[in-house]
Formats: C-alpha cells, structure tokens, sequence
C-alpha cells in the first residue's frame, strides 16, 4: 500500500497535523483511531462501540489499531508527528500536570494519558509508546514527582535540600513570603520544592511541618485575620476570639485557647497588654489559595473537631469567669478595685492563679470608659449609664491620672468618658477638691480655648492658666536606679512595634504594654530606658521630658523591618543575636551624633554597657 504524501501547514496546530497524519492512513484505519482515540475533542471509544459504528468484531478493531500506529511510525510519517509533539511540549504538560509544574509519582495512573486530546495520545503512542519515556525526555525527575518549569532541574533539587533544612533554622509557621525573601528563591521555584520536600506541606501560604497540629492552623489563620482587618493596629483578645469564630465557626474557639496559640506562636504575634496584640511580619501578598499536604485535623460528622470536644468537657462544669464579670458590671460601670474585691468573692478562687486583668482583656464585653473604670459594651450605648459613672472621675486620683494621661500626648477622645465630662467640669471642680501643685498640673495641660464654653468663661480659665498653671509641678524626675534597668530586647521591639502603629509613645503605654495592671503605677519608671533606647536608635524623635509624647521617626521603618525579620527567623531576639549586635552599633552611633533630648548621654553610655554584658 501507497503511503500518501503528507505535507504540513503553517496555520495547522499540532493536534490538526497529527489527524492530517492519520488520514494518510486510508479511511477505516483513520477512523478506527479518531474513534478509539477521541479525536476532535470527541469522547473515547471503546473497540465494542467502534465494532459497531463499523460493522466488524473487535479484534478486527484492535487489529486496525495496531496496524494504524505502525504505520505510523514509517520515517516519512513519523517525521511530522515527531515535529508535532515538539511543538505541544507545553500542551501536552499543561494537560498531565495542571497550574502546578508537578506530576506527582503517585498520580501516575494506566489512565494519566486518559488526559490528554486523542490526537496528542495517538503521537505519544507512536514515539514513545507509553507516556513514561516522554516525562524522561521533558521534564526533570525527582524522588517524588516530575516538575517541568523554568528552572533547571539542579536548581529545583538545590531549592529542595534548601527547604529540607530551613525547618531548624526559622520558627514555623511562616508565610511564603517571608519564606522567599529569607531565601531569595522566587515563588515559582519555592512552592514546588516545598511540595517536594520531606516533612514539609503548605497551608493557607504559609510553610509548615507535614505533620501540622490543628495549633499550627489556627496560628496561621489568626495571621491572616490581621493581614486582611488589623495591618496597622493592636486587637483585644476578645475580639480576636469573636473574628476567629465568626470565619470559623466549626472550630469555635474560647479566649483561652486563642491566648494559647498567640503565646506560642511569638513569632507571628506580639501581647501589648492593654492594649491587645498585634502581629508582626504580615504577608504583603495574599497566596492564602496556595496548600499543599495533609489537613490539620479531620472533622467529625456535625463538623467539630474531636479533640476540641473532649479538652472542653471538664471545662463546662466550672462557672464562667466572664460571666461573673458581665453580673458585675451590668450592675454598672465599676471602678477595678472595687470590680476585683466582687469578683474575688464571686469566684472563690475557682479559677486558678490568673488574674482578674487576664479576664478583662478576654472579652469584647468589656471596655475601659476612663483610667481604672470599666463597664460593659453595651453601656456606651445608654447615656443614662455614661451619665451615671461621670462621678467615678471627679476624684484626686482620677484628677492626677487624667493630668498624666493628658501630659503624655494622650488626646482628649482616648476615653469614651472624657469627652463627656468636660475638661472645663473637671478644671472646676478641681480648683477647690485636689491640692495645690496637681491643680496647677492640670491647668498647665488644659486647653481652656478649646473648651465648648462661652467666651468669657473661655478668657477667665486662660488666665487662672497663666497665673497659676505656667508650671508642671508632678513630673518624676528620673531615678538613678532606673538607669540600672536592662531591658529585653523583645520587649523593645514589642513597644516599638506599637509605636510604628500608633505614630507615637510615651511611658504610660509602654506600662499598658509590658506590665499590664488593673490600677497604673503612676511612679513607675520601667520605660525610662526603653524609650532613651528608641531615641538613641532613632525609632522615635527626643522629647524635653521622658513622661512626655515621643513621636514615631519616619526613618525608622528599615529598622523594624530588620528586628520583624529576626523574629520570625527566631520567635524571639536578643542582644546577643545579629540582630541586638546590629542595633548596638546603631546605639553607639546614635549617642554620639543623636539629639537625645531628655536623655544623661553618660547615663546612656552606661545602660548601652550594661546590656553589652547582659
């Protein structure tokens, strides 16, 4: 039999060349192939349905099929059909592999080619018989997969071994990211390495163990809460508890286990105390479609999780200690000596040693309407309530603490119940309740002018001012024993991460932060050598008073960056670590060329050598 002569066109694709090919073949055998084969984009079919369709048995059928592709395989055929699968590498990949670049070994069924268009299986077949030899010809072999890309096959296994021993280098979970930049390995090469790597999976984005614990999930999926509503600010722990529930609410949790895994997952979170927690080392790119590996942990049938169920049943039996809480304060807004006198009776010490302060913090009930007064969400709400808890801050001691507050920076709606008391209210009742030298104080902060008074009233208030409030008479000076302080450089990261949210700080909120407490300990000086640290480094600019506002410095941000990237490295820093000895440098350099306001540079110079020993 004449082979007809064949000849390809530009224009035709590969898949039209390869049917060109087969009908080369005379009628009946090119129309047992394009059958058999699916041609055309048709559905396959089996020799019993071409027997049929054809009229004759099917061993006939099989007979002309085994004919068809030898004759295939003449050289002045094969030719094209060679050049064909040439030109449909990349198709014929796309169809074995997906989006991925992989083909996992264990994907490798009798029925993979099952994938690919009839035609492309028919030029397999003839070339190589099987689709095998075709991946050893095209794509680069590993272990566990086939991967096909633009990397070469010794940069994929150098990226490989490179993920095999980042696991006892860096804390873990950590966003891809992250995990790129740290690497400097691109995204394409980093995602099917670590899907080739031992004990490596991926969930949400974020490289993990393979044999990740439901923990390591909700880590990363707390992470991804801030990354897409919290990028820039600190967030209480019961509303972490309440946002976490509502995305998932099969895995309800309570503020207890949400604690646990902040705390044990420090290097993706930081507690600021009061203030909440804030994340650090957010993604700037969502690849939270990206997963690889086993689930953390299976669901039962009503879709808890079983492990969740039975930590929780001894759990039930007990009173909530937020619930003794809320009797409290529905009661009304409470000061929080007298809300842990109440509590102490109420619970009987049936909680364990955690504090009063832990509970506060755990729910999003409860807020702060002023310095050491707390009340319930709701209250805010009801201006019969707000009214009745004005009393709580016409007292000598919320007198100093809003003076404090106010000297500090802190701005006149930091508290709901500020606004509404009026600085005006507040100067007059002072001026004959609280002695001398604070009255003074607080008439040396007060803002007279801005006060919603009439204007007389305004002009008689600003002048007491500059009679009697020209001086700031209960500032601390600074006591050489807090110069013997030794910071931790987490916690200075911690209040610098805080600092970059807010634009500022000052040494009530470096309290809040690392010593949270239900009264504030007004002569504390735990943040003097945390903030002569900032300043030297420049992280914020000096001010003419430690108890005074200190602004965030723009320059900063490089900074951070570097102690963020150490953290996450780590979970925690140190001074001994690169990071503390690149800061160091930076201190001493910043002593000598830094205007440190309110700072004794000799008494700097001996803090920087007190932490070079540490």
């Amino acid at each position: 039999m004449r082979f007809t002569e064949y000849r390809t066109e530009e224009n035709l694709s590969p898949q039209e060349r390869i049917w060109e090919a087969a009908r080369s073949l005379g009628e009946e055998e090119a129309q047992v192939l394009e059958l058999l084969y699916g041609f055309g984009g048709r559905s396959c079919s089996t020799p019993e349905e071409v027997s049929r369709a054809l009229g004759c048995p099917p061993e006939a059928v099989l007979k002309m099929e085994t004919g068809a592709i030898r004759r295939l395989r003449h050289p002045r055929v094969l030719r094209s059909i060679v050049q064909a699968l040439d030109d449909a590498v990349e198709e014929i990949w796309r169809a074995l592999a997906g989006p991925n670049r992989l083909l996992f070994k264990s994907e490798l069924q009798p029925t993979i080619e099952e994938h690919l268009p009839g035609e492309l299986r028919v030029a397999v077949k003839v070339r190589y018989e099987a689709i095998q030899p075709w991946l050893e010809e095209h794509t680069c072999e590993t272990p566990g997969a086939w991967y096909r890309g633009r990397y070469s096959c010794d940069e994929l296994l150098h990226a490989i071994a490179r993920i095999e021993t980042i696991h006892s280098e860096i804390c873990l979970p950590t966003p891809l990211s992250f995990l790129s930049q740290l690497l400097e390995m691109d995204l394409e090469l980093l995602i099917p390495a670590i899907k080739l790597a031992d004990s490596s999976s991926i969930y949400r984005g974020y490289l993990s163990n393979s044999s990740m614990g439901e923990r390591v999930s909700r880590a990363v999926d707390i992470h991804l809460l801030f990354a897409s509503k919290y990028i820039h600010e600190c967030v209480t722990l019961g509303r972490l508890t309440k946002e976490y529930n509502l995305l998932h609410p099969n895995d309800a949790l309570g503020p207890d286990e949400v604690e646990t895994v902040l705390n044990t997952s420090s290097h993706l979170f930081r507690d600021a105390g009061w203030m909440g927690w804030c994340a650090t080392g957010l993604p700037k790119e969502d690849l939270s479609y990206i997963n690889s590996g086993p689930p953390s942990t299976p669901l039962d049938p009503d879709g808890r999780i079983s492990r969740h169920q039975a930590k929780r049943s001894d759990e039930l039996s007990k009173t909530d200690p937020l619930d003794l809480i809320r009797q409290i304060l529905e009661e009304g807004p409470c000061h929080v000596s007298e809300l842990d006198r109440r509590f102490e009776e109420k619970s009987s010490s049936a909680f364990g040693p955690k504090m009063l302060t832990g509970y506060l913090k755990a729910s999003e009930d409860f807020i702060i309407l002023a310095p050491e007064i707390f009340a319930l969400k709701d209250h805010l709400s009801d201006p019969a309530i707000l009214q009745g808890a004005l009393p709580f801050l016409f007292t000598p001691r919320h007198c100093r603490l809003y003076t404090l507050f106010r000297h500090a920076g802190e701005p006149m709606d930091a508290y709901p119940l500020w606004p509404l008391m009026g600085e005006q209210r507040l100067c007059g009742w002072a001026e004959s309740h609280v002695e001398r030298k604070l009255f003074s104080s607080l008439l040396a902060i007060a803002e007279p002018q801005k006060w919603e008074a009439p204007r007389a009233f305004r002009d008689i208030w600003s002048f007491k001012k500059q009679c009697i409030g020209r001086h700031y008479h209960i500032a601390l000076n600074v006591k050489k024993s807090a110069w013997k302080l030794r910071p931790a450089l987490h916690d200075l990261f911690a209040i610098a991460l805080c600092t970059q949210q807010w634009g500022y700080i000052n040494w009530l909120r470096i309290e809040q932060i690392l010593r949270p407490q239900l009264l504030h300990q007004i002569h504390d000086q735990t943040a003097v050598p945390l903030l002569a640290l900032m300043i030297a480094s420049n992280i914020v600019g000096p001010a003419d008073h430690w108890q005074k506002m200190h602004r965030l410095n723009p320059e900063a941000e490089p900074l951070l960056t570097m102690m963020s990237h150490e953290l996450q490295k780590k979970g925690n820093i140190l001074w001994e670590d690169d990071a503390g000895r690149r800061l160091m440098e930076r201190l001493k350099s910043g002593c000598g060329t830094t205007d440190l306001g309110w700072v004794d540079p000799a008494q700097m110079g001996n803090l920087l050598r007190s932490l070079r020993k540490k």
